[in-house]
């Protein structure tokens, strides 16, 4: 139970704050609804820690290699929490990418700010293009 709880409530956090970038967010589906965003993002953690926490207890209730694999790759998803990659070569819009993402991809825009930075992150693995 209690790699349960630990497992869960990571997965809490992993899952509230990854969708925190993509609700919470001028270019996303939730246009600059702020606090429909929070919610959502708080929704999709609870939603993930249980998921979570339903599968690691089974897996226990199963055996403990059952247990040890399922937390297992429980780690090995942190690869796919979104990371910022560089698609443009300076400040200013130039598309130029210096990485390429290989999964899912989303820019974010900080909701209430006129001069910020757009950022696009990947979700999955992304790879070093080349210079040249």
């Amino acid at each position: 139970m209690v790699a349960g709880c630990l497992t869960g409530g990571a997965a809490f956090v992993a899952v509230t704050g990854a969708s925190r970038l993509y609700f919470v967010n001028a270019h996303g589906p939730l246009d600059t609804h702020v606090v429909h965003g929070w919610l959502a993002s708080l929704g999709s953690g609870v939603a993930g820690a249980v998921l979570v926490l339903a599968a690691v207890w089974a897996a226990a209730r199963l055996s403990g290699p059952a247990l040890a694999l399922t937390v297992g790759v429980l780690a090995t998803s942190v690869w796919l929490l979104p990371r910022a990659v560089d698609v443009h070569e300076s400040w200013e819009p130039q598309p130029n990418p210096r990485w390429s993402c290989t999964g899912w991809s989303f820019t974010h825009y900080p909701p209430g700010v006129s001069d910020a930075d757009a950022t696009t992150y990947c979700v999955g693995l992304e790879t070093r293009i080349p210079d040249g």
